[in-house]
């Protein structure tokens, strides 16, 4: 009886996970795993997100030393990711992915520590004066917190499609990720709807909480890794899975920045992925900008009772409708457009919704035209984008996907917010840019990021032919 309800609930599994794309039954329990994780990832992300916006405020953190974050988390990244490279060469993946996490929950129990005993009396016991002087009056435990966000969030989500590209080949992956980041596209509105209900209880009661959410995907990691292992074993019929799962991540002595600059298909990747944050940063930057123009607008004219108020709403919807668009597309239209168009379509189609955004807002448009631009821009952004960016690294070696994968994700992408915002101080201090020329700055971009992206196809063709090949020789050489 038992095992008829298994099978009736695999079937049942098989049969919704097939709306999105084609899922085989073996896989099936695998992928929801997969998609769980990635969930609670997010959701865990968006509990500590809400904690930091009252730690800077109520610590002291000032508007300056918060525009200042992307680089603080750029220049600490140089030493985090050195450390991560050391150990991932000694670390097998279930290993470092558990690793990693223990690390993060260890630092949120650092920031409840720091916050129940005051931020300065934690230099106190260092020293009174010099640089723990200085630190404890200058850099708040808000700030240090919401730099640690910004790594925290870019480095587990990196390790997560780190780990998915080494269980999977290149043509499950092709069909499996567009359902798995589906739990990354459910994980932001539930993590926001979360968020909210925990409001009251204050932030390190909140950070507890995240903590807690952060030892499912724990757990979750060695259950996903010896199912994974036993379904391979019995399909291959043999124990060799459980070698390589054994295996350290990265055999390569060389790190990261190493691999990504020998390696011209990861030098273009890392590229891409810098333009597309450099242009989508800018654009919230605009965004931003139009929105509080009209609420200063509204409530001058009476039509809004506060700039805080408009701005709050406006905002709302905005997210409200990306998560929601974000959900559709992800689960109906990622995994066809793939099927049917391939790659092509996966890295173009971004770049050329974003020229058109940024086109219209060049052309003069209002804040209305603009939201729904945007709105098409960050749901194509959040759904497509990111489900190619995981593709990206299939058809690369076990330590591309761990080394260069982190650096790409993490140092890459807050490069590009760095660079960003280098481009509004420039354009608002010097160059008294307003919104049509930032578009047109932004339009400039994306040809360069297109071009790029060009690049890139072409050497993920050559790495996948190349890589179909080699496999063909070891069957015929395992054949002789």
């Amino acid at each position: 009886m038992m095992t008829w309800i298994r099978d009736r609930a695999i079937d049942l599994l098989e049969y919704l996970l097939n709306l999105s794309s084609e899922v085989r039954r073996r896989e099936a329990v695998t992928v929801v795993m997969l998609l769980f994780n990635v969930c609670v990832l997010l959701i865990a992300y968006y509990v500590i997100k809400t904690v930091r916006e009252p730690l800077i405020a109520g610590t002291g953190g000032s508007a300056e030393l918060k525009s200042y974050a992307s680089a603080f988390q750029a220049v600490l990244l140089l030493g985090y990711l050195p450390l991560y490279d050391w150990v991932s060469r000694r670390t097998s993946r279930m290993w470092l992915n558990i690793g990693v996490l223990v690390f993060f929950v260890g630092c949120i129990q650092l920031f409840f520590l720091a916050g129940w005993s005051g931020w300065p009396n934690i230099f106190g016991v260092m020293g009174s004066s010099g640089p723990w002087k200085w630190l404890a009056e200058n850099i708040s435990l808000g700030f240090v917190f919401y730099v640690w966000v910004g790594i925290f969030n870019v480095s587990v989500i990196a390790q997560f499609w780190s780990y998915a590209n080494d269980l999977y080949d290149e043509s499950t992956g092709k069909r499996l990720f567009p359902v798995i980041a589906i739990g990354a596209t459910l994980g932001a509105p539930v993590g926001s709807f979360t968020a909210g209900q925990l409001a009251g209880i204050g932030p390190y009661v909140t950070l507890q909480v995240s903590a807690a959410l952060l030892v499912v995907p724990i757990l979750l990691y060695p259950l996903i890794e010896r199912r994974y292992c036993r379904r391979r074993a019995d399909e291959e019929g043999s124990d060799d899975v459980y070698d390589e799962a054994a295996e350290d991540c990265c055999s390569e002595k060389a790190g990261g920045f190493e691999l990504i600059l020998k390696n011209r298909y990861l030098t273009w990747v890392a590229l891409f992925i810098l333009l597309l944050n450099l242009v989508n940063t800018t654009g919230e930057y605009l965004l931003s900008s139009f929105i509080k123009d009209a609420a200063e607008a509204a409530v001058a004219a009476g039509q809004a009772e506060s700039v805080d108020a408009f701005i709050q709403y406006h905002w709302g919807n905005f997210y409200t409708v990306v998560n929601v668009v974000t959900v559709l597309i992800q689960t109906f239209i990622v995994s066809r457009v793939l099927k049917y168009f391939g790659m092509k379509a996966m890295i173009f189609t971004l770049p050329f919704i974003a020229f058109g955004t940024y086109s219209l807002l060049a052309a003069g448009v209002g804040l209305g035209v603009y939201r729904w631009a945007k709105t098409a821009e960050n749901s194509t952004d959040y759904s497509l984008m990111n489900t190619t960016r995981a593709l990206l690294w299939l058809p690369t070696t076990k330590s591309e996907q761990y080394a260069a994968k982190q650096t790409v994700d993490t140092f890459f992408v807050r490069a590009g917010d760095v660079l960003s915002a280098l481009l509004v101080f420039a354009g608002t201090n010097w160059l008294a840019f307003g919104n049509t020329s930032f578009a047109g700055a932004n339009l400039v971009l994306i040809v360069v990021w297109i071009l790029v992206g060009a690049m890139v196809l072409r050497h993920f063709r050559q790495l996948s032919e190349e890589r179909d090949i080699s496999v063909d020789e070891m069957a015929d050489e395992a054949l002789d």
